[in-house]
């Protein structure tokens, strides 16, 4: 898979974007954590590196999903993109938002946020 330098960073995103809203559950029905956490691996197995998720997916439980996803890949081959939803945008909140995606993503750091 073909990846790209995302404008002028040091980030580099696959062709290909694995989406993950669906597999927070709370717009769907019907998603198995483990047949998430197995296309996931099987996404990154086929060399899609980049995995979108948002704390906003199931509230949190996207996030949670990819960090179990992804454990035993080599992080560094991979970028994690997450967002925050428009309440945590305060100026006084955006830190402690991105600290608990960290959490549920059980990560060090965020590619893209």
């Amino acid at each position: 898979m073909n990846t790209k330098q995302l404008g002028k960073s040091n980030v580099k995103v696959s062709d290909q974007i694995f989406g993950c809203w669906a597999i927070g559950g709370t717009y769907f029905t019907g998603a198995e954590d483990e047949k998430s956490i197995a296309a996931i691996r099987e996404a990154v197995d086929h060399g899609i590196t980049s995995l979108d998720t948002a704390y906003i997916y199931g509230n949190g439980h996207s996030e949670q999903i990819v960090g179990q996803a992804v454990k035993g890949y080599d992080r560094e081959k991979l970028t994690i993109i997450t967002k925050l939803w428009k309440t945590w945008m305060a100026k006084d909140l955006v830190e402690t938002a991105c600290d608990q995606s960290l959490k549920a993503l059980d990560m060090d750091y965020i590619d893209v946020y």
